[in-house]
């Protein structure tokens, strides 16, 4: 009888080819390519970042483009500040095709950084600036900058970075935020519902009522997006107007966002 074939789970499964491995201090870092799409690995076969080879201006992961429904709310942020560039797929879509004026990344690792230069297309860019450090290190300058919109992608290769949980990771947040600004930050629930509810209690804290939350479909990932400003126009006519003018100028899906915003979170 033969025996059933068997993996170990440790070892990262990729379906593609592995064109590009390396290690740091972090962990491993590798870059696998298929048939369409080339994406980014951190120690484990999740992918935290893709790219389509037929059309590498489409925001491809899901995840991804439901970090922009943030623009349902401030459709024209003239400034971005990325926590965790990964293959930099935001950062590119913000510079060339909102054509922000400032772009400003953070990223622990420089590997990071250089390979989304060379395997994702992240332009080298006057309006891009990338500072190599950790997201709580940055948060803490002393610098006048505040910015209309936070990106915020934490992930380390075992899930959502433990900086989330530190006690005034959001107020320093809010901090870097335009009076009319926006946060939008990928988390993770489904195993991890009590890091994620942990999470939630300490946004609520900083944001108060303004937190709306968006899960992705059929994916683990839930969007967060925080206001540092009131608003009262969620689901009203002028809304729903501006996600139609969104869909159909970036072919995203901002009517569905905004139909889940409104069932879960009025």
């Amino acid at each position: 009888m033969k025996k059933k074939a068997t993996y170990d789970k440790r070892i990262p499964y990729y379906n593609g080819d592995v064109i590009f491995s390396a290690r740091d201090s972090y962990g491993d870092i590798v870059v696998v390519e298929d048939a369409t799409l080339r994406t980014l690995h951190f120690d484990s076969s999740a992918r935290q970042s893709a790219i389509s080879l037929d059309d590498p201006d489409k925001l491809e992961l899901s995840y991804c483009r439901a970090m922009l429904a943030g623009l349902l709310f401030i459709p024209k942020p003239r400034s971005a500040l990325i926590l965790g560039l990964g293959g930099g797929s935001l950062a590119k879509f913000l510079l060339e095709r909102m054509g922000l004026l400032i772009v400003e990344a953070v990223e622990l690792r420089q590997a990071v950084v250089q390979l989304a230069h060379d395997y994702f297309l992240l332009p080298k860019d006057k309006r891009l600036s990338i500072d190599v450090t950790s997201a709580e290190k940055f948060l803490v300058r002393k610098r006048p900058e505040k910015y209309d919109s936070i990106f915020i992608d934490l992930f380390t290769g075992s899930g959502m970075s433990p900086v989330l949980q530190c006690e005034n990771f959001f107020n320093n947040c809010k901090n870097k935020m335009s009076s009319t600004g926006f946060l939008s930050i990928n988390l993770w629930g489904g195993k991890r519902a009590s890091e994620f509810e942990n999470i939630k209690v300490r946004m609520l804290k900083t944001f108060g009522d303004h937190v709306y939350f968006l899960p992705v479909p059929q994916r683990g990932n839930i969007i967060a997006i925080s206001l540092n400003f009131p608003y009262r126009g969620l689901g009203k006519v002028v809304q729903y107007d501006c996600a139609r003018e969104l869909e159909s100028k970036y072919q995203i899906e901002f009517v569905e966002f905004l139909n889940t915003l409104v069932r879960l979170n009025v």
